[in-house]
């Protein structure tokens, strides 16, 4: 059904839901498994379907869905049990926790009507996506902004390869494409903002430090996802910890190797293992300023 409702809206699609595991109890089911259509869409990958019993093919050459899904924790865990299987890179995450004041919800309270806001808001969008089809836009970086881009992700991807488990690569990877994606749609505000008509629009400065603050906070809030989604067996939400971070973190600022490897027993590290590590910090982290004298970077050092 929902490949045949993208299909009739012409391959376009959303699904948005306040409670997650609606989502994930149809993605259990034997008929109603479509994590693949999820993941293929990301990248607008062709879809087909086909039904024996009714005679019946057709394909969606890009389909375009967007899913916006809010929940707990545990919800997400029957969602995407496991970051493996690609589906995890595909989202963003924010996460956060609710503060415990009543608030006053009585009618003398509010500021004004929500849903009455939004019905007005969604006809200001509609109004600019019309708008936007009448004159395609084509977007592109400046080469300062590429360069940016690309040491970036080199660092994210540096730093995954030290502190993480290899998986969490293709998190940075597909944030990748996503900063475009922020950067893309900041940018078509902007010309329907200022009603350009030009077709290549290069995205102003501003927008360009709005999508890379974005990415960091989606960065940090998807990689605490990924340290609290094991690969085969649950961890309790709470207790899920990145021993290898914790390890760097609890070094001081100028240590011994002897210290390390005395700190590394308070993580169960072997003498092997913390040297292991102290190598793979050497490349960005920290510094050998003498022998068996290490000292860390700070972030003014490795930028």
């Amino acid at each position: 059904m929902v490949i045949r409702q993208l299909k009739n809206s012409n391959g376009s699609g959303v699904i948005c839901e306040t409670e997650a595991d609606t989502l994930s109890n149809a993605l259990k089911q034997d008929w109603g498994g479509f994590s693949d259509l999820l993941r293929k869409a990301f990248h607008f990958e062709s879809v087909s379907y086909a039904r024996k019993s009714a005679d019946e093919m057709f394909e969606i050459k890009e389909p375009r869905l967007s899913v916006a899904l809010s929940g707990t924790p545990d919800q997400v865990y029957g969602l995407i049990p496991s970051p493996e299987d690609g589906l995890f890179s595909r989202f963003l995450f924010y996460v956060f926790s609710t503060d415990t004041d009543w608030r006053d919800v009585s009618e003398d309270e509010r500021a004004f009507d929500l849903l009455a806001y939004y019905q007005e808001l969604s006809q200001d969008v509609l109004t600019m996506v019309e708008w936007l089809e009448r004159y395609p836009t084509k977007i592109k970086l400046s080469k300062e902004q590429w360069d940016f881009v690309n040491d970036f992700f080199k660092k994210l991807l540096h730093q995954v390869s030290t502190f993480n488990d290899l998986e969490a690569s293709s998190l940075v990877k597909r944030l990748g494409v996503i900063l475009f994606r922020v950067l893309m749609i900041l940018t078509a505000v902007r010309k329907f903002e200022e009603k350009k008509s030009t077709a290549i629009v290069y995205c102003s400065e501003s927008d360009f430090i709005i999508g890379i603050k974005m990415i960091e906070v989606f960065w940090a809030h998807g990689l605490f996802m990924f340290e609290h989604l094991p690969k085969q067996k649950r961890k309790p939400f709470q207790k899920a910890r990145n021993h290898k971070q914790e390890f760097f973190d609890s070094l001081p600022k100028k240590f011994s190797r002897p210290e390390a490897i005395k700190m590394g027993t308070k993580y169960n590290m072997s003498r092997a293992t913390v040297d292991r590590l102290l190598k793979k910090y050497k490349n960005g982290f920290v510094e050998q300023i003498g022998h068996g004298i290490f000292s860390k970077v700070s972030e003014e050092e490795k930028t």
